[in-house]
Formats: C-alpha cells, structure tokens, sequence
C-alpha cells in the first residue's frame, strides 16, 4: 500500500504581450503530490493557465491556438478545462497522452469532464493503491444520504489518520475499474463490512459522472473487486460543510449515448464557459 505518491509540479502559466505563453511570475508551482492524477498518470503532466490578463477579446484567438496543442518544456498540452478553475480564471493543460486516456474514463463526455476534472487534481492527506471490494447501492436505498458512504475500521487504520468520532465525515476522492467517485466516508466496523463482504459501501450519486438509470456498470447497484486508488484527507468543519454544498451542485448525470467527447464539443463547451469568466471579471472593470 503506498500512502503518497510523488510531488509533480503543475506549472502556472499565463498570456504575455503578443499572445505568447509565459511562466507566471511571483507564483509558487502547484503540485500534483497525493492526487489521483499522480497514480493514474505516473507520467503525465499538467499546467494551469491563467486567464486573469487576458482581454475578452482575446480569448476566441487564444482558444484556437489551445487546441491546435502548445509546447511548453518540449510538452505538448492540450485544454482541459474544469468549471471550478474557470471561476478562478484558470484553465487546465494536460499532456495530450493523457488527456485521451481521461476523456476515456469519462465517458468521453464534455459535460462530465467539464463538472468532475477536478477530482482528479485534488490534494489529499494520503492516497492508497491497494485491492479492495468497493459496493455501489442505488441512492433510493433507505438511510442512503446522496455522497455519503463507508470504509471498512481495518482499511482507514493503515491510511494512519486520526480517527474522528462515531459522526465524523472524511471526505475522499477515488479511481477503481473505468469510473471515479468522490464524496463522503464513514469508518464502519470490520463486522459490518464482512456481513456485506466489501471494503467501502458508496452510492450511486458519488459516481462521477452519475450514469442514467439502465446505463453504466453500477446503474443498479453493483460490485467490484481489484485494484483501488483512494485518497483522503481531513477537513475542518467549515470545509466539509462547503464540500457538502459541492456535492449537492455538482450532479451531472451522464445519458446514454452522450459520448459527444471532440476537440469541437469541448472547444465550445470551454470557450463558452471562459468568455463568461473573462467578461465578467475583466469586462465589468473597463
């Protein structure tokens, strides 16, 4: 079981005079340190790029040079925007082996991409690899809370963590077969979790993206035995009342047949998404 996973940075970069990429100044480098990106994608890379000097006008032109693919460090990046950084003003790059290997994972669905990227850069305390029994319940289940679920006492001991109270929520990011899930977890006795012969219980709201009823592996409840990748971290009271706030938000729903995923789909689906942020922020100041 490993408990971390290398520190890579995310480079921070901006639009300079003449439309040309540069390293944004007196800004620390992120990094990709305990994140699901990290294990997944032993050897990818990812930069953000901001949006804050850039004109409105700007952003078409911009756009079209973003998906043509840029060179960054004799890497090639392609756009692959999340809406939470883009209400930051920052659009995520990610190397363009990796980028078809997510868009995969999502179904290859714009939408979903543009709702859940994020989960896959988000920091943890400790990230886990190890073979688990994941249980996925339908959401209509009696007692079951939307993004709530459990992890079994003797899987939470090795994550080495302090444990919190009967009521205390962690909240974690996961990977395991061809989906992702995110939410909330509880420590439930070794003995339960044996009476229901799995390692974590979710439902199926924790999905992401949350396949349609009758559509996905889980659309009905389901198992899944093997490799898992599980982050967790802690979180003050505060942060997990925000979280819980997200949770709610962020519903999308992925239909069949929406694999709609095309550099077009995904050009206007980020292009609208940063001219409203550009506008908003930038335009409103001229």
């Amino acid at each position: 079981m490993n408990t971390s996973t290398p520190s890579r940075s995310i480079e921070l970069l901006e639009v300079g005079l003449g439309r040309q990429f540069q390293t944004c100044r007196n800004v620390e480098d992120d990094n990709l340190q305990n994140t699901l990106f990290s294990s997944l994608y032993p050897d990818g890379h990812v930069a953000r790029l901001s949006l804050r000097s850039m004109h409105p006008l700007m952003a078409p032109v911009v756009m079209d040079e973003l998906f043509s693919g840029i060179r960054w460090n004799e890497i090639t990046y392609l756009p692959m925007g999340s809406l939470k950084s883009i209400q930051k003003q920052e659009m995520y790059l990610v190397d363009e082996v990796s980028c078809n290997a997510i868009a995969s994972r999502f179904h290859e669905c714009c939408e979903a991409l543009l709702s859940e990227f994020d989960l896959l850069v988000t920091p943890c305390d400790i990230v886990t690899q190890q073979d688990l029994r994941v249980m996925v319940i339908p959401d209509r289940v009696l007692g079951i809370n939307d993004w709530k679920g459990w992890v079994r006492q003797s899987v939470f001991s090795k994550s080495r963590l302090p444990a919190g109270g009967s009521n205390y929520h962690y909240p974690f990011v996961m990977s395991f077969g061809e989906t992702q899930a995110r939410g909330e977890l509880k420590i439930m006795d070794d003995a339960i979790a044996d009476r229901h012969k799995a390692d974590i219980i979710i439902p199926r709201n924790c999905l992401k993206p949350n396949p349609w009823p009758g559509f996905g592996p889980f659309s009905s409840g389901g198992r899944f035995a093997g490799p898992v990748v599980l982050g967790i971290k802690e979180s003050s009271q505060e942060e997990q009342d925000a979280d819980r706030v997200r949770n709610l938000l962020d519903g999308h729903v992925c239909k069949p047949g929406c694999n709609t995923f095309s550099s077009n789909t995904m050009r206007h689906a980020l292009q609208r998404a940063c001219r409203i942020e550009v506008i908003v922020n930038n335009g409103s100041e001229e």
